[in-house]
């Protein structure tokens, strides 16, 4: 494979490291710590929106993750499923 092909396929920008930070975090048990167990249930695109079920493995609650477009700007906000 020549260096060309490579950079076609490989991103130009890789996370270093596997930080707690990265991660989400549950809106309803999570501290920002130690939380980070969120396993996606389901997904739901309706145009440009996007929702993703996610549930806890501390609490057990399934919480939405809505990605919405609204004039230019990406919203992002949690709501309990």
């Amino acid at each position: 494979m020549t260096k060309d092909e490579l950079a076609r396929i490989q991103p130009s920008v890789a996370l270093v490291g596997y930080t707690n930070e990265l991660m989400l975090h549950c809106p309803k048990c999570g501290d920002g710590k130690d939380d980070s167990y969120m396993h996606l249930q389901d997904f739901n695109k309706n145009g440009e929106d996007v929702s993703l079920d996610y549930s806890c493995e501390f609490c057990g609650n399934v919480s939405t993750l809505h990605l919405r477009q609204h004039k230019g700007h990406t919203e992002l906000l949690w709501s309990d499923k």
